[in-house]
């Protein structure tokens, strides 16, 4: 078995770790958004270290947005495995991320009127509702 560190490792923030299985099998515990400064929230839109299409599984160990943040990006970007947690992890964790997506959205939005004022591509949100979903 190898485990891969991908968050919160030597930082307190944007917990993901990569487990490979003795027979191949990949999965992640936590796939949580990086939170504190500029440089480390700008980590968040980097593209995940592996392909989220392989993975067989995800395991998210608590609702925290430092360690479940990213899981709608994950599926954005190609996963379609299932996600397992408690289930008041899970209650939690949706009414969590259906309000970072709103706040997704709005700073896209609101960095959108300021980029097209100046002529600048136009971005997108890290991921919005429908990724929630």
């Amino acid at each position: 078995m190898k485990i891969h560190f991908y968050g919160a490792a030597r930082r307190v923030t944007g917990s993901n770790y990569l487990i490979e299985t003795a027979n191949d099998e990949r999965f992640i515990l936590d796939c949580g958004m990086f939170q504190g400064s500029k440089a480390e929230e700008a980590m968040n839109e980097h593209p995940l270290p592996y392909r989220p299409e392989e993975l067989a599984f995800a395991i998210l160990s608590h609702a925290h947005i430092d360690h479940s943040g990213r899981l709608p990006k994950l599926v954005k970007d190609g996963f379609r495995g299932s996600i397992y947690c408690t289930q008041a992890t899970s209650d939690l964790a949706e009414l969590m991320l259906e309000d970072s997506a709103g706040i997704q959205e709005s700073d896209a939005e609101w960095e959108n009127k300021h980029l097209q004022r100046r002529g600048q591509p136009l971005i997108e949100p890290l991921y919005d509702k429908e990724d929630v979903t």
